[in-house]
């Protein structure tokens, strides 16, 4: 009995590592109001990638001879800086979030495996982003070589021109190659921005070629703070808060600004009732917020109002704007 839970154990670990969730960002951590609100708002705001890379061996392996291996360094490099010379990017609807797909549990289970890990923290705590590369899983014959690195790009609207802010690369030979090993780099952010990480790994397999992976994370708006921005989902209506595309709207002179109107929520409750039903809340701890604010030149329509707790209003997306 003892040996077949063994072997049981065994066959569950090796299939946790070829088939876990693939790719995408880790989902920040959301919590449901007694309102019936979904919000997220948390102060360390993490962005997950998986780089796949497998390989199957295609006749006998052997060692290179130090022409060869030098060779070999040359191709692996070649092979992972090409197209990495890139400072300054577009981005376009449809063409963001293009994650790689990575194992399915269809695959067939490779002779050689390596999963690198690239990793986007947002820590408003500190006011920094730091970005990183680590080896998280590896079976079979281990890689000779391994080329990876990130780039941090920034841009002031969600579509359009980015550009780039931190990079590194890494060259991972010998005892370096292990699980665990990592390198990161961080940037102090003041600045309101959209930020987009680009990750890729080259690894080379002695007798057995190279293999590339590129990742890229979805982008993400953060204020001067590092905070980015809040999160809220009304669950009875399915509507989520709008959320800017551009990090670089002007105040507008408060001469020109429109007021808010007076009575404003009475107004905006029997807007919602017709539109949508009665929510059953508890209205007295529920603010209307104008999703864009006035004082960045929004307006009083139905339209630019969302519905939300005033803790999350008063200690959460105020504050975000405050720091715009």
């Amino acid at each position: 009995m003892k040996k077949f839970t063994g072997v049981l154990l065994a066959f569950i670990l090796v299939l946790s590592m070829f088939f876990p969730l693939i790719g995408g960002d880790s989902a920040s951590a959301a919590t449901t109001t007694s309102q019936g609100f979904k919000v997220s708002s948390p102060k360390v705001v993490k962005k997950k990638e998986y780089e796949d890379l497998a390989v199957d061996n295609k006749g006998a392996t052997r060692s290179l001879s130090a022409k060869e291996s030098r060779e070999f360094q040359k191709l692996v490099e070649k092979e992972y800086f090409k197209n990495q010379q890139k400072n300054t990017i577009y981005t376009k609807k449809g063409q963001s979030n293009s994650n790689s797909k990575g194992m399915t549990a269809k695959a067939k289970a490779p002779v050689n495996f390596l999963r690198i890990e690239h990793l986007t923290v947002f820590d408003s705590t500190k006011g920094t982003i730091t970005i990183s590369s680590k080896i998280v899983a590896m079976t079979g014959k281990k890689p000779s070589t391994i080329w990876t690195g990130s780039k941090l790009y920034a841009g002031t609207g969600l579509y359009g021109k980015y550009t780039q802010v931190i990079k590194y690369d890494t060259k991972w030979q010998g005892t370096d190659i292990k699980i665990g090993k990592k390198t990161s780099k961080t940037y102090n952010n003041k600045t309101t921005h959209f930020y987009q990480t680009h990750s890729r790994t080259t690894a080379g397999w002695t007798g057995s070629g190279t293999k590339t992976s590129d990742d890229v994370t979805e982008e993400v708006l953060v204020n001067k703070k590092t905070v980015p921005y809040p999160e809220i989902t009304n669950l009875h209506n399915k509507k989520s808060m709008w959320i800017p595309t551009k990090a670089n709207i002007k105040v507008v002179p408060l001469k020109d600004r429109t007021k808010r109107k007076s009575g404003l929520n009475v107004t905006y409750k029997k807007w919602y009732f017709k539109e949508y039903g009665d929510p059953k809340w508890d209205w007295s701890g529920v603010h209307v917020h104008h999703e864009l604010p006035l004082e960045y030149g929004g307006t009083n329509s139905m339209s630019n109002l969302f519905a939300i707790p005033k803790d999350f209003h008063t200690k959460q997306v105020t504050p975000w704007w405050k720091a715009y």
